[in-house]
């Protein structure tokens, strides 16, 4: 936790003083990752501050700041970003330079959470000569790791090691939990080692537990299961989930995380259960799993929505403040008026009396107008978010269905045809569930939709059959009349590879990439199969996938190849199709 550092004035001081309690309050917040909350408090407490005109105190900056951290937990970086820079430039005018070295280390987090790797290395540097030339040593751990977190995603791994130790060992040193914390989940994801990966989260898991974040705790042992699971150690994996399960006992907030949470560790127990051919239990878990799901999306629906209002309301209080000034300098106005000439103000006063009159009328009329039309709107969106939500777990329910009668059939080319049937259905399901959970019904990210789309077949795939996937998707934005051919061209060509691709002594390993290119998109599928035939690559052989195949390509009026290179190779150039506004 930071502390409230000694301030220069009285008045500071004993504002300082008077807010200490709520300060508190709001530290632990952002500790156990309560955006919405941390949020509302910091507002609260910047209005308090206002109202006493102490806004360039310390313990001021230092709100602003965890305010700023609450609009990164929401993701709302562009919002965050403001605060950060006000925040550095009244801190550099004050020298108060350890909260404006936190500051440039949070922008560059935000930098690095958008991906654009210079911004962040520029902040970072910034922060680091901050730091040396104020002998700032117990904020180096935090800069360490989130150096190391940089040199992850944009430079070399081995870097991003030495500094996520130099997190840990500095944060020992400094006492400064979340360093140690950060730095040995860092560790855990670099570790290419099983046990020694599973070590460094537990370790993680060990601090979260300390600062009372379960959830922290419980996902670490969740990554640990993961590891295993993926490693056919099952019954280890088992083991971490049980571990995880307990932690997740002591949640008190029972927030969106939460179910979040709950709903990959019985979707595990189902996969578990299911591995061990207990198909009952394996069915009741995956019960269990979409009833988590769909509390967590009810949840995440019900902050989207109650977000909204603290900030409408926000808003609103904030245009009474600057009308009720306006106003103030309007009296003052009329006030020297009266002085100069009285028949002017006479007139004035009566002329302003039919005009306020004439105001207030049509504030009233504007006002209502306005509250039925975001009634109106608010609507619509729950209706059209409901539609897709529905959509989702009809399809979810149809998928569930292909799989049980799978399980229940001796019938291989039956079962085969089912497990594919289920994976087309995802396809499409999956588009609408991200569409129902970002709350966006135009766009869909489309490296989280092929990153899920390809972790189902992970899911779904025999043990002895795993497979490797390789993405490198752009930040691409596309509708849904784009994506659904698009989402069912990759389900297909995945479809074909574990056919036709798998051998005994290599696992599939497939490389899925989609890039912009000047005006255009290129989606490159590559797998490392015996390739395909020779009437299949003159397309003189088309069987029903290929002719799937051929069909979304026309949809999306693009161009399509197909040939090897140490495996089947196909590729698709398009653009994102046009829809009417009608």
């Amino acid at each position: 936790m930071v502390s409230v550092y000694p301030l220069f004035s009285m008045d500071c001081a004993k504002l300082e003083k008077e807010l200490k309690p709520e300060f508190e309050r709001l530290v632990q917040f952002i500790a156990v990752e309560n955006a919405n909350k941390a949020f509302a408090l910091a507002d609260s407490l910047s209005s308090v501050i206002k109202a006493q005109k102490n806004e360039n105190c310390p313990v001021a900056l230092w709100i602003s700041y965890y305010q700023g951290e609450s609009l990164e937990l929401r993701k709302e970086f562009e919002k965050a970003l403001p605060i950060y820079y006000e925040i550095i430039k009244i801190a550099e005018q004050q020298d108060e330079w350890e909260i404006a070295a936190q500051s440039y280390i949070s922008v560059a987090r935000c930098y690095e959470s958008v991906d654009r790797n210079k911004d962040c290395l520029r902040n970072l540097q910034m922060a680091k000569a901050i730091i040396d030339k104020n002998n700032l040593h117990h904020i180096e751990p935090i800069y360490a790791y989130r150096y190391s977190s940089y040199q992850r995603i944009f430079g070399q791994r081995d870097s991003a090691i030495i500094y996520a130790w130099q997190a840990v060992d500095l944060g020992k040193k400094e006492e400064i939990l979340r360093a140690q914390t950060d730095g040995y989940l860092l560790l855990g994801i670099l570790t290419k080692e099983l046990e020694t990966s599973a070590k460094y989260f537990k370790e993680a898991a060990s601090l979260f537990y300390i600062n009372k974040n379960y959830l922290g705790a419980a996902n670490m042992y969740k990554n640990i299961a993961q590891s295993y699971w993926l490693d056919e150690m099952p019954e280890k994996a088992k083991a971490a989930v049980d571990t995880a399960q307990m932690y997740s006992n002591l949640i008190t907030e029972k927030n969106t995380g939460y179910f979040s949470l709950l709903s990959r560790i019985t979707a595990f127990k189902s996969n578990y259960f299911e591995d061990k051919n207990m198909i009952d239990t394996a069915y009741y878990y995956l019960k269990q799993s979409n009833e988590f799901s769909k509390k967590s999306e009810s949840i995440v629906n019900q902050e989207k929505i109650e977000s909204d209002a603290i900030e409408f309301a926000i808003a609103k209080e904030k245009e009474k403040v600057i009308n009720a000034e306006n106003n103030s300098f309007i009296l003052r106005l009329g006030l020297a008026a009266m002085s100069i000439l009285m028949l002017v103000l006479i007139y004035v006063v009566y002329n302003n009396q039919i005009k306020r009159k004439q105001i207030a009328q049509q504030n009233i009329t504007i006002t209502t107008n306005n509250e039925a039309l975001n009634q109106s709107i608010l609507k619509q969106s729950i209706l059209l978010s409901e539609v897709h939500h529905r959509v989702k777990n009809n399809l979810q329910l149809v998928i569930s269905l292909l799989a049980l009668h799978g399980h229940h059939t001796n019938n291989s080319s039956v079962k085969t045809y089912l497990d594919d049937l289920s994976r087309k259905v995802f396809s499409i399901a999956l588009i609408h569930e991200q569409l129902y959970r970002s709350g966006d019904f135009e766009k869909i990210d489309t490296k989280e939709y092929i990153q899920e789309l390809t972790s189902n077949f992970q899911i779904l795939q025999d043990v002895n059959k795993q497979i490797v996937f390789v993405t490198d998707v752009d930040q691409i934005m596309l509708n849904l009349e784009t994506v659904l051919p698009l989402g069912i061209i990759c389900s297909e060509l995945i479809s074909n590879s574990l056919k036709y691709a798998q051998s005994d002594d290599n696992k599939i390993k497939i490389n899925i990439s989609l890039k912009f290119v000047q005006s255009e998109y290129l989606l490159t599928y590559k797998d490392n199969g015996p390739g395909l035939q020779e009437d299949i690559i003159i397309k003189k052989k088309q069987g029903m996938g290929l002719t799937l195949i051929g069909n979304m390509v026309r949809q999306l009026q693009g161009e399509s190849s197909r040939y090897n290179d140490s495996g089947a190779v196909f590729t698709l150039l398009f653009e994102e199709k046009i829809v009417s506004l009608i």
